[in-house]
């Protein structure tokens, strides 16, 4: 999540306003690897220990990492696994303790790509939801991806080696569903895993929130792909002359260049956080916070506002991994089509925020039966319904009622 950045990257470009969406399938992948449970970089661990440079100016105000936030961090703690590429992903589980169990759903939740697993901490375990949240390579204390590019036929796979891998661990019997959430870029992963032909029988269901469409498939016309995103954002693959190809990759890697003020590594002890930037800047923007009312109902929360800063740290390992997030999201059409997801699908956005309430419209026409539900919230505030919006989700329905920042 970088909107200031990404304005500041664009207006060098063109002379416009402009939007850009944070937040990532092909054939069925073998288990062939362990899951080892692994404690936290120290860096991490000593960085929860000190209070921030700057109090963020919230209401009321943050000085340090809500107590209950690093608690519920250091309870789940992580855990690894390799997969056949030698690539590791970082991920940590919670909620209920057997998933082999009857009435016990099993959730695989995926960040956007200004943020880490620890996006989807919840402030008590679920009860009856076992949860696993994990880094894509190239995020958090996951493996590097390939720089040259990520694609959904490339990540799926892997996904699915980290799906059987927690079934194997746990027990689990094969022909127990899971569902799917994602936000962002991470709602990306979410529609290509319930559109790949191999993994459409497994999954009950999923819930995409605030996550690019893909604007390239056959059956979104020009016009929409137009409003939905400037070209300067969805050309990356383009090679022709006057294509728009290079002035697009330039963009982007500006974009990337500058996105790690945001997304950065744990700072150190002499070094500034930013997190009061940050907040002012992005959080209480319109693209991140959405309406005063979402921002003070979100951000009124120490624990969730907590999250929210922590979990962009660290973001991308460099700059070409945000990139490719973009590239593979609207640079090309999507590797499995939207419109074969069998499974319920129920689709949450901001009105006005980082993600163009267009492109939750793209989603709604291009996956069938699927639902739509817009609110007041920005990219960020929208954190503060995650836990309704899961609840829903296990109960295959969508979210009833009024947002909370409106109660």
């Amino acid at each position: 999540a970088i909107l200031a950045l990404a304005i500041l990257a664009l207006a060098i470009v063109a002379q416009a306003n402009v939007q850009h969406y944070s937040g990532a399938l092909s054939t069925y992948a073998s288990l062939m690897a362990k899951v080892a449970p692994e404690t936290e970089p120290p860096a991490a661990a000593q960085w929860f220990e000190r209070p921030f440079k700057k109090p963020v100016p919230s209401s009321p105000p943050l000085g340090e990492y809500d107590i209950t936030y690093v608690k519920r961090r250091k309870e789940v703690g992580e855990k690894f696994f390799t997969c056949k590429s030698g690539r590791k992903f970082a991920y940590f589980t919670d909620g209920a303790l057997d998933p082999s169990c009857e009435g016990v759903s099993i959730l695989f939740c995926h960040h956007s790509c200004g943020q880490s697993k620890y996006m989807w901490l919840m402030k008590e375990p679920f009860k009856n939801i076992f949860q696993v949240s994990v880094d894509r390579f190239g995020f958090g204390h996951s493996s590097d991806a390939p720089t040259a590019g990520y694609w959904f036929d490339q990540l799926v796979p892997e996904m699915v080696e980290l799906v059987d891998a927690v079934y194997d661990e746990y027990k689990i019997p094969k022909e127990k569903k899971f569902f799917v959430v994602g936000h962002s870029m991470g709602a990306t992963v979410a529609i290509e895993m319930a559109a790949c032909p191999e993994l459409r029988g497994r999954i009950e269901a999923i819930a995409p929130i605030s996550g690019p469409a893909d604007i390239w498939n056959s059956r979104v016309t020009k016009a929409e792909r137009n409003a939905a995103c400037m070209s300067v954002m969805r050309n990356s693959e383009k090679t022709g002359c006057c294509s728009g190809g290079s002035l697009s990759r330039w963009t982007l890697d500006k974009m990337g260049g500058m996105s790690l003020f945001m997304m950065r590594p744990y700072p150190k002890e002499d070094e500034d956080d930013k997190h009061a930037q940050i907040y002012r800047e992005y959080c209480c923007g319109q693209d991140g916070g959405g309406s005063k009312q979402a921002q003070e109902a979100a951000y009124g929360d120490p624990f969730l506002l907590s999250l929210v800063l922590d979990s962009m740290m660290p973001g991308p390992h460099n700059k070409y991994h945000f990139i490719n997030e973009f590239r593979r999201a609207l640079g090309a059409e999507w590797a499995y089509d939207p419109g074969e997801i069998k499974c319920p699908c129920f689709i949450y956005n901001g009105e006005k925020e980082e993600t163009p309430a267009k492109m939750a419209n793209i989603h709604n026409k291009l996956i069938p039966g699927s639902e739509l539900t817009l609110w007041p919230y920005g990219h960020a505030s929208i954190f503060l319904e995650f836990e309704r919006i899961i609840q829903a989700l296990v109960k295959k329905q969508k979210v009833d009622g009024s947002p909370l920042c409106a109660r």
